[in-house]
């Protein structure tokens, strides 16, 4: 959704034939109808049934000869803008350790399965009608901040358990919840860690607001099908973000998870794994954090390292970081996997609210995660 109630929305649709046959379709609103493959029935229709896919865009637009094998599915994509879509406003701050919040559902749709993340941590808010208005509360000091590597899709929809206390099981190996974790690790993919992988950009919007994740089993655009009734399944997925806003004095902290990293050195042997991770095959990389504006003129009293690998059983890798003041790298002593806490920030800030941190692994121990938070005051 945008600041003004509408909304971009991509859809992604499947029709499903018992036969094999050819179908006409209108797809309701001024969006961009597209195939999702060139070829767009693969195995091909022969004989007196067989057509050619035409697609005229207009209010509404056309689809004409739409190709469909039996028992098989053949999609296409809508791309649109929905001007009555409504809004979902919010407002989160931080206080102390605590980051506190409220949202609002504006729009007409019954939201399900929300999930508000900050960092790496995420909360369970269950349904969201229209109308509704709801308390979140994240606690700074909360594990997932710190143990967590995998993306986001894994994090809330982990099919274990142990992982996902309190849910249960049969629900967390549906169909259903394996579908949004499909769907969220796509975008992810995709979209929003799109900067961090193809660039080196971080995307500090998305990373450093609070965000919100939301199902719908209604969604624009209505689709048409000539001389049928078909049955509709909808799995629609919200996203949205609510900035961050900080105590305009006092003490305040921003929990590891809500900065981007960014790759000053690639390892000579390994790839990144996503967003603040990289695998490094024996050898060693560099990444640096920056902290945002708006805090650069705050005193910063205490920063917190936190690092996981794959392996959690393994040794922590050789951990240093950089110290501007004397233009040397500093090894961290003991180091965990884990919440590593640093309080000679001086040295390890730059001028412009900078922190490089150099990783040699030597063990062999999968992909290596680094986040970044910090405290201070205003």
């Amino acid at each position: 959704p945008l600041p003004d109630g509408a909304a971009n929305v991509t859809s992604f649709m499947g029709l499903f034939s018992p036969t094999q046959q050819s179908y006409e379709i209108d797809v309701d609103g001024n969006g961009l109808v597209s195939p999702m493959t060139q070829n767009i029935a693969p195995m091909g229709i022969s004989g007196p049934g067989a057509t050619e896919l035409t697609i005229r865009q207009g209010t509404p637009a056309h689809l004409s000869g739409l190709a469909v094998n039996q028992w098989s599915m053949q999609s296409f994509m809508t791309e649109s803008y929905v001007a009555d879509f409504g809004q979902l406003a919010g407002e989160f701050y931080l206080q102390g350790e605590r980051l506190n919040g409220r949202i609002r559902n504006q729009t007409n749709y019954m939201l399900s399965d929300v999930v508000a993340v900050a960092g790496t941590q995420f909360k369970r808010l269950g349904e969201l009608a229209p109308g509704q208005e709801m308390d979140v509360e994240f606690n700074g000091t909360e594990p997932q901040f710190i143990n967590t590597g995998s993306g986001l899709s894994w994090q809330i929809y982990n099919p274990d358990p142990n992982m996902n206390p309190g849910v249960d099981p049969n629900v967390l190996n549906s169909r259903a919840m394996n579908l949004k974790r499909d769907i969220l690790s796509a975008v992810e993919d995709t979209t929003l860690n799109a900067p961090w992988q193809n660039s080196g950009v971080p995307n500090d919007q998305w990373a450093q607001n609070v965000r919100l994740v939301a199902w719908l089993n209604a969604a624009p655009p209505d689709v048409h099908v000539a001389e049928r009734e078909p049955q509709q399944q909808t799995t629609a997925l919200l996203l949205t973000t609510f900035p961050l806003n900080l105590p305009e004095s006092g003490p305040f902290t921003l929990p590891p998870g809500m900065l981007t990293a960014n790759i000053v050195e690639h390892p000579a042997d390994g790839s990144d794994c996503g967003r603040n991770s990289v695998y490094a095959q024996n050898g060693q990389f560099v990444v640096e954090f920056a902290l945002p504006e708006n805090v650069r003129n705050a005193t910063i009293a205490k920063l917190q390292l936190a690092l996981r690998q794959d392996d959690v059983r393994a040794r922590p890798p050789q951990t240093e970081l950089f110290d501007w003041q004397n233009e040397s790298w500093v090894a961290l002593e003991n180091p965990v996997q884990g919440l590593n806490e640093l309080t000679q920030t001086e040295r390890l800030l730059s001028d412009d609210g900078r922190v490089q941190i150099r990783i040699t692994d030597q063990s062999f121990s999968g992909c290596t995660y680094i986040n970044l938070g910090f405290s201070g005051e205003r």
